[in-house]
């Protein structure tokens, strides 16, 4: 997440020097194969800030500039707005939780101002959960917020999907909440940006603590052109394990690692130090990433390089999967799903455009 509003954003790759890979200086391997093409575009340069791809295929994105959460179908070329937050400013990560087949979503929101950036005691985690065919009412009317949207997976434009939105908690202590991944069914884990450090959040408690706070989630308030170190995150996890792999970049350091988080228990615990997954010129400033289905590599999107990397988890090896305008200011990459969504990776960006990209390899 690197945020419009701030000045310095267009001098930050003159301003920050490259550092040092892990498996000596890394250089770009040639790309492979791509096919990509733009599939929403969404007016005024939008800042999309984050992907979501649910098990239909369909894409959840969120904006920065406006408390918006929109619901995409490549497929039909189809957009719905499903629902905006009051009060807010900026809609942040999006993650899924519980059973897939219940299609529960966790979204970050709160306010950010040009001057002071992320303000603090305004950060909530909301629910959204769609509701469709049989189970679309009753509704409880007393404890819900529901209404209604044209589900743009149906080309007959007659079929309504419903959303439920239900608060899952506050973080009254962070100030710049942004990555975000599930841990499983109950636990929430947050990047806090500007704090510098990994959080959790139990929806059943409401709860919230630090997991991971340490030189690999921080960064330099001496050296930093922005307030930003630990950043995109995601979890991967073996069928059945009691614990994770948790990814996550740090845009000040340049930088991937994963740490061991046990993923039973009450509250997470990390099991491990963090390891130095890459680091380099060709991770400037990274943002979001993706995990692949088998664990084995890492898709991460280069706002500031127009650009879409692979990194090899075992090697730390990094090559470019797509660069240029076919994916300007990519924020953040989330894999398809599902017979429709095989081979593509689907890109939102800075400039307000939601891309697609068919790798001719595994994703």
């Amino acid at each position: 997440m690197h945020l419009p509003t701030l000045p310095s954003l267009s001098l930050l790759p003159l301003l920050l020097l490259p550092h040092a890979s892990a498996h000596g200086t890394p250089h770009p391997s040639p790309a492979p194969q791509t096919t990509t093409k733009t599939l929403f575009t969404f007016p005024n340069s939008t800042w999309l800030e984050n992907i979501h791809v649910t098990p239909h295929n369909t894409l959840l994105v969120s904006v920065i500039e406006t408390p918006e959460l929109h619901l995409l179908d490549p497929a039909t070329g189809s957009r719905s707005l499903v629902t905006t937050f009051q009060g807010k400013s900026v809609v942040m990560g999006i993650t899924e939780y519980g059973d897939e087949n219940e299609e529960n979503y966790a979204v970050l929101t709160g306010n950010y101002s040009q001057a002071g950036g992320g303000v603090q005691g305004t950060w909530e985690v909301w629910g959204v959960k769609f509701l469709r065919d049989a189970h679309i009412r009753p509704y409880d009317t007393d404890h819900d917020q529901v209404q209604e949207i044209q589900d743009p997976s149906d080309p007959s434009k007659k079929r309504r999907l419903a959303i439920r939105k239900s608060l899952l908690g506050t973080l009254p202590t962070a100030k710049l909440p942004n990555g975000f991944a599930a841990l499983n069914e109950h636990t929430l884990l947050i990047s806090e940006s500007t704090g510098g450090k990994l959080l959790s959040l139990d929806i059943r408690s409401k709860s919230n603590t630090t997991v991971l706070a340490d030189d690999t989630t921080v960064w330099d308030p001496k050296t930093a052109t922005l307030p930003i170190g630990i950043n995109g995150l995601k979890v991967f996890k073996s069928r059945d394990s009691s614990s994770a792999w948790v990814y996550y970049t740090n845009t000040f350091l340049d930088a991937v690692y994963r740490v061991r988080v046990s993923a039973a228990g009450p509250q997470p615990k990390v099991q491990a130090k963090p390891q130095l997954v890459a680091k380099g010129e060709i991770l400037d400033t990274p943002d979001d990433l993706a995990v692949s289905v088998d664990g084995k590599s890492l898709l991460v999107a280069r706002p500031l390089g127009n650009a879409i990397e692979r990194v090899h988890v075992e090697t730390g090896k990094v090559e470019t999967v797509v660069s240029g305008a076919a994916v300007e200011g990519a924020t953040s990459v989330s894999l398809g799903r599902g017979e429709k969504g095989k081979g593509w990776v689907y890109v939102s960006s800075s400039v307000g455009k939601v891309f697609g990209v068919k790798l001719n390899g595994k994703a």
